[in-house]
């Protein structure tokens, strides 16, 4: 059976969910997506960084992940927003839930992106069924609950606004063959089959828009790399098809640095080759990539002629976690190893309940540091026996930053565990420090404390601060992940252009 893959990739996520939701909820009249702007963090809290930013912004040459005085000094009228994560799960979310009309095998792989394997699916088998669906939108409600639907309404008027398009959808199709197509898709089929694939992208991605208010790419293709490839493509609001026999024009002549798994570090090596194109790595020799790169030249020349067998994987067949862990950013660099300290239990606490959660245990605790000139620093312990308790893995990570730790200024502290199993019950060890029995009884009450009123119903006494004398530099309990800062935005406090 011919395989079908779909990437479904949001174009310009955070800006889109953001800027569909200041339009429909909080009655905006600028749609940010339409003019330079980008989502960022909190400079003052050492967050400064561009994470993401709209269509009109990379004229001005952005980047993702450069720092924000940076981007500032090349766009001056840059218009930065903060992020709001709990907004863009949600946003997340409500996109999941229409893919899940349209198959059961998806794999989200960030949270802008997922990969569908439609092979063999009703939609691809029966035209009848392709053509005559006309999924009901969901009920709108607002963005604070679990399903999130950022646009209240599909009248036209509502989409062109959210989307920036004047177009209407009569304007954007065209007839073939009896069925419906969008003009501008870049898209060829060799069989039936394919010719479906193409029109249920469009539908998929017109349906998305409508519903929702924001935009994606659909990339399709017989495997998972060629696929994601696709969406790359021209942006935003585009189908894209990839298929093997489409390789050497639309993917050879692109930079090599355009290839899944080609960063930082590997394009480099592959210029000083000569190689400069995917396709002057499809055809350099093997034996000398090898001898030069070792398995990881092979991997992405394999990548460079489209090979890639790998299965698109449901959430609920992923493998465990090898490992758990958290990090964190500090406000000011610190000198004290006391305050380290309570980074660090901060950290113990967030990584632990995640463990927890999982029913597993750890064997291996390991830190890092990265100071004020960011190099970094590692080291890592082996427990006596697997543990889940905050202060078994904290006093471990403690023992690693005193053997690790010279004094230097501290910018980044990570707590990272390892060796991970599943273990019922434990060995009564004669050094053990802590009851384990009695203590973990204690820790799982908190967790369902924290669980069912917040993280903050219950604190350890370290980080309670006297009533009317809060500390602006005071450290979250729970630490690590997803900033505080960033989990939600204060809309109240926010000019709403």
């Amino acid at each position: 059976m011919e395989r079908i893959i779909f990437h479904i990739d949001v174009n310009s996520a955070f800006l889109s969910w953001e800027a569909c939701y200041r339009i429909h909820h909080l009655g905006g009249t600028l749609d940010l997506r339409t003019i330079p702007s980008a989502v960022g963090g909190d400079q003052s809290k050492r967050h400064g960084i561009i994470l993401t930013k709209s269509i009109p912004a990379k004229k001005y040459h952005i980047k993702t992940g450069e720092p924000i005085v940076d981007a500032r000094r090349k766009c001056p009228e840059l218009v930065i927003v903060p992020p709001n994560y709990t907004l863009y799960s949600h946003a997340s979310r409500a996109m999941i839930e229409i893919l899940e009309e349209y198959t059961d095998i998806i794999e989200k792989y960030s949270i802008d992106e997922a990969f569908l394997d439609m092979t063999g699916t009703p939609w691809l088998q029966d035209r009848a069924l392709l053509l005559r669906h006309t999924a009901p939108g969901p009920s709108p409600v607002d963005a604070s609950t679990d399903h999130t639907v950022l646009v209240p309404s599909s009248t036209p008027s509502d989409r062109q606004r959210a989307t920036g398009s004047t177009n209407t959808l009569e304007d954007r199709i065209r007839t073939f063959d009896a069925i419906l197509l969008p003009a501008e898709i870049d898209a060829t089929w060799q069989s039936e089959v394919e010719h479906r694939a193409v029109l249920l992208a469009w539908q998929l991605k017109e349906r998305i828009r409508e519903e929702l208010g924001f935009t994606v790419n659909i990339g399709i293709s017989s495997n998972k790399l060629l696929a994601k490839m696709a969406s790359d493509f021209q942006k935003p609001d585009q189908v894209h098809t990839l298929w093997p026999s489409e390789i050497e024009h639309k993917m050879w002549p692109l930079p090599v640095e355009e290839l899944f798994y080609v960063g930082y570090a590997t394009a480099p090596k592959l210029h000083r080759l000569g190689i400069h194109t995917i396709g002057a790595l499809a055809q350099f020799d093997p034996d000398i990539l090898y001898h030069r790169m070792k398995s990881h030249g092979l991997l992405v020349r394999q990548f460079a002629c489209g090979i890639d067998d790998s299965p698109v994987i449901p959430q609920l067949m992923e493998a465990p976690p090898k490992g758990y862990g958290n990090s964190c950013t500090t406000i000011h660099d610190v000198t004290d190893r006391q305050e380290a300290y309570w980074h660090l239990l901060s950290l113990a606490e967030t990584v632990s309940q995640r463990i927890r959660a999982d029913e597993v245990r750890v064997s291996c605790v390991d830190i890092s540091i990265r100071d004020s000139e960011l190099r970094f620093y590692g080291h890592q312990k082996q427990l006596r026996s697997p543990t889940d308790l905050t202060l078994e893995i904290y006093d471990a990570a403690c023992r690693c930053f005193d053997e690790l730790w010279t004094g230097y200024p501290i910018r980044h502290l990570g707590i990272h565990t390892s060796k991970v199993s599943h273990a019922v019950g434990r060995q009564v060890d004669l050094f053990d420090r802590y009851d384990y029995g009695k203590l973990r009884q204690a820790e799982c009450a908190v967790d369902e404390i924290r669980t069912r009123y917040g993280n903050d119903a219950i604190k350890r006494a370290r980080f309670v601060s006297a009533p009317g004398c809060a500390d602006p530099y005071a450290i979250d309990h729970m630490n690590g992940g997803i900033s505080r800062e960033r989990r939600t935005v204060d809309y109240n406090k926010e000019t709403i252009l």
